[in-house]
């Protein structure tokens, strides 16, 4: 009841009453307590803002819509990609200034992405062999990727070689 109070007395000085604010400041009106405790809520607030702001970038599910495609990823760190030509990119998605639209905590792209890779780009040959280190794409090189090409899009595993890769 009393954190009530204040967080109206706090909405009365935010929208500018002078009047309230002026009696806050007048110790014989005793209520100079109250103008500390209404420092501490905003306090608090501006403290659940920030963890809120945390959660939120925590949360973000990014949306990435091609001509012909549609993937929907959760934000959780690095994803891997493997596109219709067998490039197996592993990384984490970058937004774009320009091309990233920001709508209820989702980020969503439009035809291209851009990926920091964070290890190098693989290919699989399709033939059974074993998965090939590329020297195209190197850990820390920034990607452009068609997002219609590509075949799926998932979290990526610990960081592996070429050499720790076989297809069965």
């Amino acid at each position: 009841m009393k954190e009530k109070f204040c967080i109206d007395i706090l909405k009365c000085i935010k929208s500018g009453v002078e009047d309230i604010e002026a009696k806050l400041d007048d110790p014989k009106t005793g209520l100079a307590e109250i103008k500390q405790e209404i420092k501490d809520i905003e306090k608090r607030l501006d403290k659940m803002d920030d963890k809120k702001d945390d959660k939120k970038d925590e949360n973000i599910m990014w949306v990435l819509k091609g001509k012909k495609k549609r993937f929907t990823v959760p934000c959780v760190g690095n994803v891997t990609i493997i596109t219709e030509f067998q490039y197996v990119f592993v990384g984490r998605l970058v937004p774009d200034k320009d091309d990233c639209c920001d709508h209820d905590g989702r980020k969503e792209l439009d035809d291209f992405i851009t990926l920091t890779l964070t290890a190098p780009l693989l290919a699989v040959s399709g033939n059974g062999e074993a998965i090939l280190e590329q020297p195209y794409y190197v850990e820390g090189d920034t990607v452009l990727i068609n997002i219609d090409q590509i075949n799926t899009i998932g979290p990526a595993n610990p960081p592996f070689t070429a050499m720790s890769l076989t297809i069965s």
